[in-house]
């Protein structure tokens, strides 16, 4: 029995909602009049059209009541047009091309028939809106059964511009979900103005067909949680393609009957694997073309010495996106953290966090209903390029759209595809653009003892937009040594020292929380750690932090947001001081970012070198209520706490190698997802920053740093061909000093030091360290922030493996880069191998 697939609400503009622009195609024409026929290539064709063609005012079927709807598709050209009163069907033949609500529609051939009110477009459609492009093989839509198919789908989608043109297909009274209504066109009128959008960039308007083959049979995937071996998805390749199957397949009895409603096929044409019953779907591991197949072959190419048409261009990084909740890494993983005193980083600042926006996405087959669509296989790729280095394979998708506008998606399972390297099991439930996988090993000393494993479950939606997202966990170091030290003794201070307890059960298990609740312009973010569910160890083992933020738009600054702010026990680290003892907080804070020199964007090449990087500016003020440990003491205090910091760096780059670079976009993006230059350069920077106390205790520091910077390589060869360092040499001027220990400054001489090596292809080994280097300080010698990380990197993803001696942290991370491109690609998905290829 199948089990029930758990559902997960998205609002408009998610991936796959693209294609219900496809299946509103089908109602909207199937509602009117035959459209008339616009620039015939041939004037007796025009002639010819006139003679078949309805007057413009012919009443298509309608409901009692309704009135028809005005004609949506406008046909610019076709080589054949005919019209069959008798059955009121209206054909159009032969490089078919029609514009559509500002979509440009390319088929074979379409038919519209008035008395069922239905659509049967055939012959490699492609679909194409400004930068975004859909294909399929065939269209079917009946608008009075309310259902159809689209077969050998296969597109390239921007969410955040998809947003804004399904915006305008949203339900307004009529036609399929209400689809607001073109203006009438009258016969012979000049074809409509292309979109503005549309216009923008020239795509390749011709077919992709899948260049790649893999054999279903071979288990080339290592499943990394449970650790077993996988055999790589496959589809069928279209009708008409290398590979595609021209026979007709054997169709299933509901099949049969839902083609009997919507339309009768032609002669010798062929169904998609949606077409196929139960038992000879694809499933991933066996497709349609699987008799016959060499067992053992490695995917790509179909033939190898020819190299892929990729069809895009202009391809840019833009973000990167974790799949799995790592809460209590921010000191290690998530922010950039600052040397003592704010100013150099012991580390690259990380990459700019966000879903995977531009996405593209292949499917055998798709089921359309008013309500939504279904698919018994759909896969999507962040990567531009094929073969695709990471995506995404989801199985029995089924997408309802409700009354209110809201998509809701389920899956059976899927799977996220890491090369031809590792499978990561995802959630049954996932937003489109946001995949997490399913489990999580990670290590954390400080509240864990050690090694647990977390099990993400599917997201809750919260209201339209927001999400919360929970992470149970079993403690399996703690379990087997069945002890704990990561507790005061119940009932004490919780600035005492932790003390060593027997586990009990509720020590075993574990859970993280993350919320992200949008409220009007405001922003509700929220995370919750707790690591014990024994209620003696409960007030210890919970942290917890909350922001209610909203963003100023101050003039002159990049980026600037107010907020409100809580916690509970945050977790809070100061050099050589180690974690501190923060029992709650909350209060109020203003910050913001500007550029004060230059305005040449970061990604505009510079003239030549030397050059300075554009400074920038980053400031904070709050207040707030602290309770805290006191400065080398257990004992607590509340104090009322007010800080004003800011900080300016740059760099001076004193000589880059733009020139030597291997032309071929691929290979520059082929272990990273920007261009590696070799150069080397000077960072500095200088910190201030002020603190009242409400005891009339007063911090002022002045920090300056500066250090070095070099890259060696371009990561493009497979042996020592990327080397990074950096260095920062610290100082800081202290006036006062803080009476808590959170905050308190310390380590006044530093040194750090971040270094990346490439070893061998996509292995690079990276660390980092900051070292107390005043002699004067009883803190000399003392390393802080210090972590390894062992990473497999890729252009479309990162899996690291890491750990940190400073705070006993360490785990595995993936992460999915985001990228935008210009063109449709090629499919990514291979086809199944055939005897004789």
């Amino acid at each position: 029995m199948r089990p029930h697939p758990g559902r997960l609400r998205q609002r408009r503009g998610t991936l796959l909602a693209a294609l219900a622009v496809l299946s509103a195609l089908a109602p909207a024409v199937g509602t009117a009049a035959p459209t008339p026929i616009d620039s015939p290539r041939d004037p007796s064709e025009a002639e010819k059209a006139a003679d078949v063609l309805p007057p413009a005012s012919a009443e298509a079927p309608a409901d009692a009541g309704q009135q028809p709807a005005e004609p949506r598709l406008l046909v610019v050209r076709s080589d054949r047009q005919s019209y069959d009163r008798a059955s009121g069907t209206l054909t159009v033949s032969g490089n078919v091309e029609a514009r559509f609500d500002g979509w440009r529609l390319l088929a074979d051939r379409i038919e519209l028939r008035d008395d069922r009110r239905s659509v049967l477009a055939t012959g490699q459609l492609r679909l194409i809106r400004g930068d975004q492009m859909l294909q399929a093989g065939s269209l079917r839509y009946n608008d009075w059964e309310g259902s159809g198919s689209i077969t050998d789908v296969y597109g390239v989608v921007d969410q955040e511009t998809l947003a804004r043109d399904f915006e305008a297909l949203r339900p307004m009274g009529v036609g399929l979900q209400g689809l607001p209504e073109a203006p009438a066109t009258e016969p012979g009128a000049a074809a409509p103005a292309p979109d503005p959008g549309e216009v923008a960039v020239a795509l390749d308007d011709s077919f992709a067909c899948p260049e790649l083959t893999a054999d279903p049979q071979a288990r080339p995937l290592l499943e990394l949680l449970p650790p077993r071996r996988r055999p790589q998805p496959t589809m069928p390749a279209p009708v008409g393609c290398p590979g595609g199957d021209a026979s007709p397949r054997n169709s299933s009895l509901g099949q049969i009957l839902n083609d009997v409603a919507l339309e009768p096929r032609a002669p010798g044409e062929s169904l998609g694997t949606g077409d196929l019953p139960a038992a000879d779907q694809t499933a991933g591991e066996q497709s349609a073309g699987e008799q016959g197949q060499q067992p053992g072959r490695r995917s790509g190419p179909a033939v190898p010495d020819v190299p892929i048409d990729q069809r895009v261009s202009g391809v840019r990084y833009r973000q990167s996106q974790d799949t799995t909740i790592k809460l209590d890494l921010a000191p290690l993983i998530e922010q950039q953290n600052d040397a003592p005193g704010g100013v150099g980083s012991y580390r690259p600042r990380p990459p700019k966090e966000g879903p995977l926006t531009r996405l593209r996405f292949q499917a055998t087959s798709i089921r359309i209903q008013r309500d939504g669509w279904f698919a018994d296989a759909v896969a999507f790729t962040n990567d531009p390029f094929t073969p695709a280095k990471a995506w995404i394979y989801a199985r029995g998708v089924e997408a309802r759209i409700r009354p209110d506008g809201v998509t809701s998606i389920s899956s059976r399972d899927s799977r996220i595809l890491l090369g031809d390297r590792f499978s990561v099991r995802g959630l049954r439930d996932a937003q489109i653009g946001q995949q997490q996988s399913a489990f999580s090993l990670d290590s954390d000393r400080r509240d864990r003892d050690g090694v647990y494993l977390g099990y993400n479950l599917p997201p809750l939606r919260l209201g339209r937009e927001g999400v919360l997202r929970l992470q149970p966990q079993l403690m399996i170091q703690r379990a087997i040594e069945d002890r704990t030290e990561s507790y005061v003794r119940p009932g004490t201070s919780l600035a005492g020292p932790d003390v060593l307890q027997q586990a009990r059960f509720g020590d075993l298990f574990g859970m993280a929380a993350l919320l992200d609740v949008p409220v009007g312009r405001f922003r509700l973010l929220g995370d919750a750690s707790l690591s014990t569910f024994n209620p003696d160890n409960f007030r210890a083992g919970t942290r917890s932090n909350a922001q209610l933020s909203t963003p100023l738009a101050l003039p002159g600054h990049s980026s600037s947001q107010g907020a409100l702010f809580g916690s509970y026990r945050e977790r809070i680290y100061n050099g050589s001081l180690g974690l501190q003892t923060l029992v709650y907080s909350y209060g109020a804070e203003l910050q913001g970012e500007a550029q004060l020199t230059g305005s040449r964007a970061d990604d505009e090449p510079p003239q030549g070198t030397p050059y300075f990087t554009p400074l920038r500016l980053n400031w904070r003020a709050l207040s707030g209520n602290y309770q805290a440990a006191l400065f080398d003491t257990d004992n607590l205090d509340t104090q009322w706490r007010s800080v004003l910091r800011g900080g300016v760096n740059g760099s001076l780059r004193l000589w880059e190698n733009r020139d030597g670079a291997n032309p071929d976009t691929m290979a520059q993006l082929r272990y990273a997802p920007i261009p590696v230059i070799p150069g080397l350069g000077l960072d500095f920077g200088i910190n201030g920053s002020t603190a009242f106390y409400q005891d009339g205790a007063q911090q002022n520091t002045l920090t300056l740093a500066a250090g070095p910077s070099f890259t060696i390589g371009r990561f493009e060869r497979p042996v020592l061909d990327y080397t990074r360092f950096s260095a920062s040499l610290a100082g800081t001027l202290l006036d006062g000093g803080s009476p808590f220990g959170f905050d308190r400054a310390v380590d006044l001489r530093t040194v750090s030091f971040n270094a990346a090596q490439q070893i061998y292809g996509p292995l690079v080994l990276e660390a980092g360290a900051t070292i107390n280097i005043d002699s004067r300080s009883r803190f000399n010698g003392d390393v802080s922030y210090s972590y390894v990380e062992l990473k497999l990197q890729q252009r479309a993803y990162e899996v690291g493996i890491f750990y940190s001696p400073y705070d006993g942290i360490g785990g595995i991370r993936i992460r999915l880069n985001d990228f935008d491109f210009t063109g449709s690609g090629t499919p990514f998905v291979p086809r199944p191998q055939h005897r004789g290829g």
